[in-house]
């Protein structure tokens, strides 16, 4: 199924770029520069919209809670009334309550004081559910860290396997040209024959054909990942970290009980919660208690310099509103409950599932990478082989084939462990940590 000529530039490497020390040694090459996954995923964190955006939520919970907890304090203000009647048409009178109520004018400045004193203690539930809410959006704005971190490996593995197979591919275009080469130089001594040469002519145009494709997707990964990222597409991808190791499944299942979306909707279950009491409050009867300090005052209580006002509201009939309220809140704290509940089911199944694929994706690496070298060593005897006249290019060139096969593949496989062990971490809500 897999009959691309890809794996040849691994074998053309390993036999002919080996860079040597002076005592014989590979040498040590600095790391070339580039972008790790850590990296493009610090620089996604800063330009993300939707990381943004949630912290924009959490900043308008935050300014709802200090309203909430405004309500509670005492209210303080400055009022000033001018009153104006015509009085052309009645008898005046200098003094009393007649005189002060036929003024053609009524002058009255006070500092007004309300302090609300019991309504069902609603608005303490109200700011200890915003509270909830608060924490459950910060817990939510973490999960969206996490899955942008998914969402930034996918497509970071991705480019990163495509400009290994590009790589790979033009060494063995270059391994493919010295090849023909050679057997031109062969056909014209007798030695091969002109198929052998037209053989190595259709690879190198076969070659020219993948390493177009893998360009073209090459490309697309990286616009995706200069979109995630703003990491240009010149920069190359690089990783130094060791290969995944697959915990236990229960040590997996164990972090997970911490996913802050986990978390987030058990906020949402108290923040419902209190939603519920706030409904329940509209049964209780309201207190509340204003004062007044007169700065001017005319007439008969121009001498009264304050005054209070205790108000005390029953509620009897409100039309079922607040009974409806009250069903409503809990209908509410009912989906809280099953929404947490069918959360907690799935990410028991997503943390299942990724295990499994880093498990099966860290075996196949196992295996291709036995298989590679396996298929180096069968190279190594065609090549011998050959030089014998035992063989022909073409049975060369199928061994190559069949080694570069099996190279591509445990590149793929090698990108898709690395990304399978990145969606177990989100899934355990561990992320890079």
């Amino acid at each position: 199924m897999f009959k691309q000529p890809i794996g040849r530039a691994i074998v053309f490497s390993l036999f002919f770029l080996l860079p040597l020390s002076a005592s014989g040694t590979p040498a040590q090459p600095s790391p070339p520069p580039g972008v790790t996954l850590e990296q493009a995923y610090q620089k996604a964190l800063v330009i993300s919209e939707t990381l943004q955006i949630s912290d924009q939520d959490i900043e308008q919970l935050r300014a709802l809670y200090r309203q909430g907890v405004g309500t509670v304090f005492p209210h303080l203000s400055w009022q000033m009334t001018q009153f104006w009647q015509d009085t052309s048409g009645v008898s005046q009178s200098s003094g009393g309550v007649q005189g002060t109520l036929l003024r053609e004018r009524r002058p009255e400045s006070y500092f007004l004081i309300e302090q609300p004193l019991f309504h069902g203690l609603r608005d303490y539930n109200a700011v200890k559910g915003i509270k909830a809410a608060e924490k459950g959006a910060e817990l939510n704005r973490k999960q969206a860290e996490l899955n942008l971190l998914t969402d930034v490996a996918d497509v970071f593995y991705t480019a990163y396997d495509l400009q290994q197979e590009l790589e790979a591919l033009g060494s063995q275009y270059h391994l493919t040209e010295d090849r023909l080469s050679e057997l031109q130089k062969r056909v014209r001594l007798g030695r091969s024959r002109d198929s052998e040469v037209l053989s190595s002519e259709v690879e190198l145009a076969s070659l020219d054909a993948q390493m177009e494709d893998t360009r073209q997707r090459l490309h697309v990964a990286r616009q995706v990942l200069q979109f995630l990222t703003a990491v240009p597409p010149s920069t190359p991808l690089v990783e130094y970290a060791p290969a995944p190791k697959l915990p236990p499944l229960e040590a997996a299942h164990s972090k997970s009980a911490g996913r802050p979306d986990l978390l987030a909707a058990v906020y949402y279950q108290e923040t419902q919660k209190y939603a519920l009491r706030y409904a329940k409050g509209g049964y209780y009867p309201g207190l509340d208690l204003a004062g007044k300090y007169y700065t001017e005052r005319v007439g008969f209580n121009e001498d009264i310099k304050w005054d209070a006002l205790l108000s005390l509201d029953v509620p009897i009939f409100t039309g079922f509103t607040t009974k409806n309220e009250v069903r409503e809140a809990k209908s509410k704290q009912l989906v809280a409950d099953l929404q947490f509940s069918r959360l907690k089911r799935r990410i028991a199944q997503e943390v299942e599932s990724a295990h499994q694929s880093l498990r099966y994706s860290a075996s196949q690496t196992e295996y291709y990478s036995k298989a590679v070298r396996l298929a180096e060593r069968n190279y190594k005897s065609q090549v011998k082989e050959y030089g014998l006249g035992l063989i022909n290019n073409i049975q060369v060139f199928d061994v190559l084939t069949d080694l570069q096969d099996l190279r591509i593949r445990k590149i793929r496989v090698e990108a898709l462990t690395r990304l399978n062990d990145i969606k177990l971490r989100v899934a355990t809500g561990q992320g890079l940590q």
